[in-house]
């Protein structure tokens, strides 16, 4: 009997460490483990959504042909930081969110082994921790980019990179705007493409509010038009 309860005590607690997030309607308690990937995972670390990405193909307009490719090796641009900067928020001070986190966390969400308890940074250095750790999601974009038919846009660029930095390099791979883009991005109405990106906006299945705030400013930037902060979803 003694045996038995501590397999059953075993597995409950096991259960309980694999749960690495748990979210509110206004915010997200994150217990990151020493798994965690900044890259894949993204600095939301469990952002999901209702996309379907397999179903793309059905969703396309007739094809209207193709213009020039754009080069593949796109770099965010400094209105691009400054608006990745506003959305992540800045500490100078190392912290952990909850009190399970594996490491710290400091500047503009860097996260890893590399941030050490009582750790302080200027500006100046959080600045080149954010502009390091935005160089995978660049690449992944860029990987896009190199085989998009039609031109992607540094607006484009710049929102396409905020979002996979939040959301990680994995749910941009999978994702509809990505496929989107390299089908064509004028192959689809603008509302499919805000719906893409506004998908990402939940967390343990949750929809939070903060994040569907961060997923329509990154429309709205990616359109250069503010009036779809409001769209309505």
């Amino acid at each position: 009997m003694k045996n038995s309860a501590r397999k059953i005590v075993s597995l409950i607690l096991a259960c309980v460490m694999m749960i690495e997030c748990v979210g509110s309607q206004e915010s997200v308690s994150l217990a990151k483990s020493a798994t965690y990937n900044m890259a894949t995972d993204g600095s939301g670390k469990c952002i999901d959504g209702e996309d379907h990405p397999e179903d793309v193909i059905y969703n396309q307009k007739s094809f209207r042909g193709t213009t020039r490719k754009a080069t593949a090796n796109m770099v965010t641009s400094d209105e691009g930081v400054t608006m990745i900067k506003q959305f992540e928020g800045l500490r100078l001070e190392a912290y952990k969110a909850v009190s399970t986190e594996a490491y710290y966390t400091i500047g503009y969400g860097h996260y890893g082994a590399d941030v050490e308890e009582d750790m302080v940074i200027t500006e100046e250095e959080a600045v080149e921790l954010l502009k390091e750790d935005l160089k995978t999601a660049e690449i992944a974009v860029n990987n896009m980019v190199a085989v998009a038919p039609e031109e992607v846009t540094q607006r484009q660029f710049d929102a396409l990179v905020s979002f996979t930095y939040n959301v990680g390099t994995a749910n941009f791979e999978g994702s509809s705007i990505r496929a989107f883009f390299v089908n064509g991005l004028s192959n689809y109405y603008q509302d499919q493409i805000i719906h893409a990106i506004a998908a990402y906006n939940r967390s343990g299945g949750v929809v939070l509010k903060g994040l569907t705030t961060r997923r329509l400013k990154e429309v709205a930037y990616f359109y250069n038009d503010s009036t779809l902060v409001d769209y309505d979803l």
